[in-house]
């Protein structure tokens, strides 16, 4: 039964890997992550909005917002933007894949009694995933970003907020 279905997707993705990308994608994900400094496993949301211009090269905007962490303390609130590129390998199967550069902004709070307001933050991100188009208005898409930022308080000294991402979800073709 695996067996059919796999080789069901396979043939599908075979199907549609001739057709071209489409001009502007969006996408709602699911986004777990862990912040590397603090040891922390965080959850949230994200978007993303990509513009496909011409060849293999595309323009792409992400947003993120924290929704829930593993553990308590530490950060509090934690919203993210992201303006850069991506190159894009070639379809095989349905499947292509991509990697990408963007910087960003970042605005964030930490749980403390000292510190209570939301701080800006310059952020940059790497990142590399794959979309799999399935049908003509759809597809889904997986991907790792490192983000790298520190969130500076004038007494305390900086925090470091670089956290590894995987984001999956659906979007549409626009």
């Amino acid at each position: 039964m695996v067996k059919r279905i796999l080789i069901l997707a396979l043939s599908c993705g075979a199907l549609s890997a001739a057709d071209a990308r489409p001009t502007v994608r969006a996408l709602l994900t699911l986004t777990p992550g862990y912040l590397t400094a603090q040891k922390t496993t965080t959850y949230g949301v994200g978007g993303e909005l990509e513009y496909f211009p011409a060849g293999n090269i595309s323009l792409r905007s992400d947003a993120y917002a924290l929704v829930g962490k593993a553990e308590t303390g530490g950060l509090k609130q934690n919203y993210q933007g992201f303006l850069g590129i991506a190159y894009n390998f070639e379809k095989l199967w349905g499947l292509s894949p991509f990697v990408g550069f963007q910087p960003g902004f970042g605005l964030a709070q930490t749980e403390s009694a000292a510190y209570s307001n939301l701080r800006l933050m310059p952020v940059f991100s790497p990142f590399a995933g794959v979309n799999y188009f399935s049908e003509a208005f759809f597809h889904f898409t997986l991907n790792i970003r490192y983000v790298y930022g520190e969130l500076l308080y004038p007494s305390a000294g900086s925090v470091s907020m670089s956290e590894i991402r995987l984001s999956f979800g659906l979007g549409v073709h626009l």
